[in-house]
């Protein structure tokens, strides 16, 4: 099987303590609904053409960057591309 694996892991506890009864299963639905939309916006992104060209335009940057000997960057672009326009919000 060839493909990319996405892991996710989400916690958190509520306080106070006697709130937990109800505020737990509140925020578990809340949780869950914002998992399903990431989830979804994910699948998205990853069919859609473009985001995949760019996908593609950027690794065979990098490769092409790192055969020549040069550093490809740190990871996720540079400061001036900023985190703007991403499909996932």
């Amino acid at each position: 099987m060839t493909g990319t694996l996405a892991v996710w892991k989400y916690t958190f506890s509520t306080r106070p303590a006697w709130l937990r009864p109800v505020a737990d299963q509140v925020g578990t639905w809340l949780l869950g609904r914002e998992i399903r939309a990431r989830i979804a916006a994910w699948a998205r992104a990853c069919t859609d053409p473009e985001v995949l060209a760019a996908a593609r335009d950027d690794r065979a940057e990098r490769e092409g960057s790192t055969a020549r000997g040069s550093s490809a960057g740190p990871p996720g672009g540079s400061p001036e591309q900023g985190s703007g326009g991403s499909p996932l919000g």
